[in-house]
């Protein structure tokens, strides 16, 4: 009889979990992918301004020049 419990636990342990498991693929499906990025939001291009600028501009340039080369090692 204890076993008869186990089995019955373990199945709906196991259920429980493929069920879990189902609603969060659907969940993560129907929302779809996001991105944060939005060219016609003017708050969000000021920042990703302000982030170019404070660490990527070094590098790239401010006006978004690039280094001569680049492709060479």
């Amino acid at each position: 009889m204890a076993s008869d419990t186990r089995n019955k636990i373990g199945v709906g342990l196991f259920i429980l979990t493929l069920a879990f498991l189902a609603g969060t693929i659907i969940v993560a499906l129907w929302s779809g992918p996001e991105s944060p990025a939005d060219r016609d939001d003017p708050a969000k291009v000021a920042r990703g301004k302000l982030v170019y600028d404070r660490h990527c501009a070094s590098c790239h340039g401010v006006k978004l020049e690039g280094q001569p080369n680049w492709q060479e090692k």
